[in-house]
């Protein structure tokens, strides 16, 4: 098991400013840890599929059609 981490290290591994995090957290969009009332903490590994379950597919009908307008 990996260590728990701060609300910095969280913002600085998924790329975010911290009151973009706080949001998430008050929020309850993204998992977290809250030890007591408050201190929050946050398992990297936890974040990482969150953050890879967010990614959305890439729409291969659209591109190409962006691709066929575009040379016109």
């Amino acid at each position: 098991m990996e260590a728990l981490i701060t609300y910095a290290q969280a913002a600085a591994l998924l790329g975010l400013k911290l009151p973009t995090l706080y949001t998430l957290v008050s929020r309850r969009t993204i998992p977290h840890v809250r030890l007591s009332g408050r201190i929050v903490r946050f398992d990297p590994v936890v974040l990482e599929h969150w953050r890879k379950s967010r990614a959305v597919p890439v729409d291969e009908l659209a591109i190409r059609r962006a691709a066929s307008t575009a040379g016109k």
